[in-house]
């Protein structure tokens, strides 16, 4: 029993750092705090599997000689290898699952413009303005990962929203939207931008 209840304590944590890293990863957003967290939660993993590996396995030569004792000592060393490894798996990412969750956000804000200029007939000078008139909340301000996403109004009836960062833009006309990628060495189609996360006016900056 004595021996049950700190194994038991020691799956629960590597469980439990198994979902904390599962409900940061899949929660829609994957900033770059996100990943700092997901390292963090690794850290600990691996600190726990350094533990095990220098405390428990040594014990296997003083313990007698039982399958219940090598199994509680493998399963101390198992259970943080795992969230290991499964931690790590969260971390990776391909460039086409970020290009494809890149796109999702993107669109989803475009998409926001597009219902305000569905409602008012005119596209919103400031995107903030379509914001507090959308009841999406969004879950930051800015692109997929937290960095910089440009609006700027054309005219009445187009608008531009623009991705630096990841090279990749969408031209807004009336309802109609169109997502566009950038090529290295073309101009920012939105033209000089502000440090803030999207135009707070209605001309580029100087």
């Amino acid at each position: 029993m004595l021996r049950r209840f700190p194994l038991a304590a020691w799956i629960t944590l590597s469980v439990t750092l198994v979902a904390a890293g599962a409900s940061i990863r899949f929660d829609g957003t994957y900033l770059v705090s996100d990943q700092l967290v997901l390292g963090m939660l690794f850290f600990v993993s691996a600190f726990m599997l350094t533990v095990a590996l220098i405390c428990w396995l040594p014990l296997l030569r003083r313990l007698p000689d039982t399958r219940s004792t090598g199994r509680i000592v493998i399963l101390f060393v198992l259970a943080p290898a795992l969230s290991m490894g499964l931690l790590a798996s969260m971390a990776l990412e391909s460039e086409e699952a970020a290009a494809a969750r890149q796109r999702t956000h993107l669109m989803r804000v475009a998409q926001l413009i597009v219902d305000d200029f569905s409602e008012r007939g005119r596209m919103p000078v400031l995107f903030d303005d379509a914001l507090q008139r959308s009841d999406d909340p969004l879950p930051h301000r800015g692109d997929a990962n937290g960095r910089s996403l440009v609006y700027r109004k054309l005219d009445a009836d187009s608008a531009l929203l623009c991705a630096p960062d990841c090279r990749v833009h969408i031209e807004i006309e009336g309802t109609t939207i169109q997502y566009q990628t950038w090529p290295k060495g073309h101009p920012d189609p939105c033209g000089m931008h502000s440090d803030s996360s999207y135009w707070t006016n209605a001309e580029p900056a100087p």
